[in-house]
């Protein structure tokens, strides 16, 4: 009996291995928790690419300390005399202001995706590449930039503020002389003002690197990928 036993338990578990594999073979496959598994297995990888990417930038001075609104001066820096330094020093100083954050900011993020459950994780999955950011954001922007607001409210911001005021200049000067139609920017010196435009831009660019991670896990096949996640997302 002994003998007939082990080539039967041996034939059982052989066939719980195939059927185990056979789980991952098609989406149709998968439950919603083996999504839901993926799912926060992507959100792990890209959050952590995001943070290293956008302090690299920082620790680098590659990062563009110029919100969306004054994109202008970023444009124009090359012409408007005196500008180049000025912005160039203000990234210099932010960048390392911010590189100062790294451990907190790191920290903080960490704690976010405790708080993520994904309701419908197959629908999820199949609403685009950055579907995942785009619901973290929907989440946390706002309680993002407040946290980095208080960070960096007593940061100094005159260099910044004297980069505006340099392009206003040369903006009036362009518009008085050659008739052009420049638009001057906003040089407050309110500090509140200021550290809500920069935590607003900071978590802006947070976001911009964690939806450019996601996307790149989500299309890049790796033989080393875990096999759930590789069909969740297509991959194999």
């Amino acid at each position: 009996m002994k003998r007939l036993f082990r080539p039967v338990v041996l034939a059982l578990l052989i066939a719980v291995l195939l059927v185990s594999c056979k789980t991952v073979d098609s989406q149709a496959d998968l439950t919603d928790e083996q999504y839901d598994y993926a799912l926060h297995l992507v959100l792990d990888q890209a959050q952590e690419q995001a943070i290293s990417d956008l302090f690299k930038q920082l620790n680098e001075f590659k990062e563009p300390m110029i919100p969306q609104d004054y994109s202008r001066i970023g444009e124009l820096r090359g012409r408007a005399p005196g500008l180049e330094h000025l912005v160039q020093q203000w990234t210099e100083v932010s960048s390392l202001a911010v590189m100062q954050l790294f451990g907190s900011i790191s920290d903080y993020v960490e704690t976010l995706k405790s708080k993520i459950s994904f309701r419908d994780p197959r629908t999820m999955a199949e609403s685009g590449n950055e579907s995942i950011s785009l619901y973290y954001r929907s989440l946390f922007q706002d309680e993002m930039v407040a946290v980095i607001y208080e960070s960096i409210h007593d940061w100094d911001y005159s260099v910044w503020t004297q980069s505006v005021i340099q392009y206003n200049a040369w903006a009036a000067t362009r518009n008085l002389l050659y008739d052009e139609d420049n638009d001057t920017l906003d040089a407050t010196t309110d500090i509140d003002k200021l550290a809500r435009l920069f935590s607003e831009h900071l978590t802006e660019r947070f976001f911009e690197h964690l939806g450019t991670a996601e996307a790149l896990i989500r299309t890049t096949p790796d033989p080393a990928m875990d096999p759930v996640l590789a069909v969740v997302l297509g991959l194999v």
